[in-house]
Parts: structure tokens; sequence; C-alpha cells
């Protein structure tokens, strides 16, 4: 089994395939990652250069690749697993979901709702888009992940440092600038499952923001959200047409969402691999589907046993990336008493004395942290102040 990546957010699929009893290989270019330490062995291969990684699986002869909780690996493993004959996502369905130019346009030809949008090949061009969609836009790499490089630009002056810091997060040095779109509830979050063609199961959320440091970086996700009964069934079927438009028959995928002031849908991203920020580790504690397991089933062309019907109501759970306000050096973390009694997991993933940034985006995280709560009102105050109960000591 090779496994892109060996970052904290690789451990639950690398855990889970070690537990059933594969042989475990993984690959990235951070060979302190802590995944590697599992694994019976690592390579130094970029998890991006397909043809590197091709030429290992082959030379390994393995039964199956995984991307898990990343974007660019995503490609990669669906390029080889083509390449070799092994189950896995079609390429071109992958490229299209981790290109925000190409999803756009897919989504804008397929007639979903799409902002206006469009790719720039230089500042002056990204100017130009700006001021003839009317600002606010928003300024992103067109194939990064993570929020990284992703900015709202609502006066003219700021446009070049955010098209700078968009261009300098893209493998391919490519901006897109799209209209800005209000949404009027929670952002949704969550991951869901594809079995032979037909959604078979998801879990969504609401996502939650530290606006002092970025409106478009989540720091965490709480279920059950606040998606409303009529506005769920809208999205599920959006996203089985989109799932059948692409051609995909098995997949675990991450997504995205919100619905506007006039209750319209709007797909942010789907991104074709489990989520991020320990998502699947959530999703596992509140419904007992375990993301990591399907991932790999699927990754063997194993069947896989679906809907899931759990033996009691899921509870309120959340969790929080931890993250600092400032730049500094880490001294330590801080987290009040009351959340003693909710927490069911934290790790800081950051050596202390570590030089550490004000948070952007998933690049800055230093540790995260899953809690479970007794009601929504405990869980949402808590969240509420999380910033503040739960924070790095930065000097």
């Amino acid at each position: 089994m090779l496994i892109l990546g060996g970052s904290i957010f690789q451990l639950p699929v690398i855990l889970r395939a070690l537990k059933l009893g594969h042989r475990v290989i993984t690959v990235d270019y951070v060979p302190h990652n802590p995944g590697h330490r599992l694994a019976h062995e690592y390579y130094n291969v970029s998890t991006t250069d397909h043809r590197a990684v091709l030429t290992l699986a082959r030379k390994l002869r393995i039964d199956g690749i995984i991307a898990f909780a990343s974007d660019p690996a995503a490609w990669t493993a669906a390029y080889v697993a083509d390449q070799m004959g092994l189950p896995g996502c079609p390429p071109a369905a992958v490229h299209v979901l981790t290109n925000k130019a190409l999803f756009r346009a897919f989504l804008r030809d397929h007639g979903f709702n799409t902002p206006g949008f469009a790719v720039a090949a230089d500042l002056p061009e990204a100017c130009e888009v700006a001021r003839s969609m009317g600002l606010p836009v928003m300024v992103k790499p067109a194939d990064s992940s993570g929020s990284k490089g992703v900015s709202r630009v609502d006066n003219a002056a700021d446009m070049g440092q955010a098209f700078r810091n968009a261009q300098h997060y893209s493998r391919s040095a490519s901006v897109i600038v799209e209209q800005w779109i209000a949404r009027d509830s929670a952002q949704i979050a969550g991951d869901g499952v594809v079995v032979d063609g037909k959604l078979a199961f998801t879990c969504l959320g609401d996502e939650h923001f530290d606006s002092e440091c970025s409106a478009y970086a989540p720091v965490g996700e709480s279920f059950p959200g606040h998606l409303a009964a009529e506005r769920r069934e809208t999205l599920l079927k959006q996203l089985q047409r989109l799932m059948a438009l692409l051609g995909i028959d098995n997949l675990v995928f991450n997504l995205d969402a919100m619905f506007d002031n006039n209750g319209d849908l709007w797909l942010i991203e789907i991104g074709p691999r489990a989520g991020g920020n320990c998502l699947p580790l959530l999703i596992q504690h509140h419904t007992g589907v375990d993301m990591a397991d399907i991932v790999i089933m699927q990754s063997l062309g194993a069947p896989v046993t679906l809907p899931f019907r759990p033996e009691k109501p899921p509870g309120f759970h959340a969790s929080w990336m931890i993250h600092s306000r400032s730049p500094g050096k880490l001294r330590g973390l801080r987290m009040a008493p009351h959340l003693n009694p909710y927490t069911i997991d934290m790790q800081l993933t950051t050596s202390t004395g570590a030089t550490v940034s004000r948070f952007t985006s998933s690049k800055d995280i230093l540790g995260y942290a899953l809690f479970t709560f007794p009601s929504a009102a405990e869980m949402e105050g808590n969240l509420a102040c999380m910033a503040t109960s739960l924070e790095p000591i930065v000097a």
C-alpha cells in the first residue's frame, strides 16, 4: 500500500492500513513527518512528482495507492492508478476538481451556479478583470489547496499584493479572479462517499473561521451543522449530479459549499480525497464511519458497505486547529480548564522554540484539538471563544 504523505493528516490512513495488516510504504519530501516512522518503508519522493512516484510504484509492485487529505497528491494517485491498472478516480475528473479554473468552467458549462471568474496571466489583466466584475473579488491560486494564497480584495490598490500572493502559491503561477458571493449562513463543510456511482454517505457540518486572522482559511468544523433539511436535499442532489457528470464511481471526497441570501447553492470546492484538518477523525467520532477504512477498501477495489446506520443519535463534536494570531517563537500552549472535560484528542505538532507565523492558511497550523460536547449550545458557546481558550504562547 503506497500512501502519499506522512504528515499528521495522513496518520489515520497509515495507522488503519497497518492495523489491517498491509505493508505500508510512504513517500514525500519531509523525512521527519511522523507517518514515516510508522511505515515499513519510506522514500523521499515528492507527492506531486507523478512520474517519479509511478517509477517507484512499478518497482515496488504496489497493490494500491492512496492520497489522503491532500489535493496535490490526489492527481498523482489517480495518474499512477490509471497507468498501473489499479482502482482509482479518473485522472480527468481529478484534474477538474483540483484546478479552480477548470472546476469553475465545468460548473458553468453544466448549469451549476458559478461566480463570474477569469484566469489572469499578469497583474494588469487581474486588475482589468476585477474592474469589470466590480469589487470585491476573490483572488486565488488556480491549483493550490488549504486556503493558501486566497484573499478578498475590496480596494483596487490591494490587487497587486493579492495577485503576487496567489501566484506565489500556484504551482503553475496561474491566478483566478472570482466574483465575491455573500453567504447567508455558516459555510458547509464535510466529507462524502461515492460507491458504485451513487452518493452513499455524507457528513455535513459548519465551518469555523478566526476573523482576526483570516475569513477564508478554516480553523475548525462542528457537527451537526445548521443546514436545513430542504437545503441539504438540494446539496445532495447537486453532488450526485456532479459525480455522475465527472464519471466518478468510487471516491471519498471533501466539500465546501454555501447558500447565498437568495437561497441558491454554490459549490466552493470539491476535493477528490478525504478532508484535511483532522476532519476524518472528527467524522469518525461523530458517526462511527471510518473514512480511512473506506479509502483503503476503495484503493484495493474491495466492496464498501454503505449507507451506515448509527446505533445511537450522534452527539455534538467539533475540531479546532491550534494557530497563532501573531508571529514569534512558540513557548507553549495555554488551555482554559473548562475545556478539559470536553477534550477527546489534542496534539501540539510544532516544537517549542520553533518560529511560527500569524495564521493565514493550513501551512500555519500548529496542532489540533477534537471535542465532544453535551449540547449544541455548549458547543457553540465554546467555539465562539476558542481562539482565547486554546491558544499558543508566542513571544
